[in-house]
């Protein structure tokens, strides 16, 4: 008995493959209705994310001025860290598009 449902089982199973395409078909992307608000918003985004690199590397300048002017090494040094950290982030903004693209392979 163990025998002749072991045999049903992989006919079965035969048939079921059989059935299944020989390639898994693989559509090309296409953008759901009302992405173009999704698009906007994520251009609104970018132009708030330069302009905050923009402003953070203009106020390292005017912390570290500050602070070399009043011979304050505390806020000389909070402003070089803040001009390192826009200019990173600025770097991070330019090359963020490419990287990403490059992983999802268009």
């Amino acid at each position: 008995m163990l025998l002749t449902t072991t045999t049903a089982a992989h006919d079965l199973a035969h048939q079921l493959l059989a059935a299944l395409p020989a390639q898994v078909p693989n559509p090309g992307p296409v953008a759901p209705p009302g992405s173009e608000k999704l698009t906007q918003i994520l251009s609104y985004l970018k132009w708030i994310a330069l302009g905050a690199c923009a402003v953070a590397f203009m106020g390292g300048i005017i912390a570290f001025t500050a602070g070399r002017v009043v011979d304050n090494r505390r806020y000389g040094n909070t402003g070089a860290l803040m001009m390192l950290a826009a200019v990173g982030g600025a770097i991070l903004f330019g090359i963020g598009p490419t990287v990403l693209n490059g992983f999802a392979g268009t």
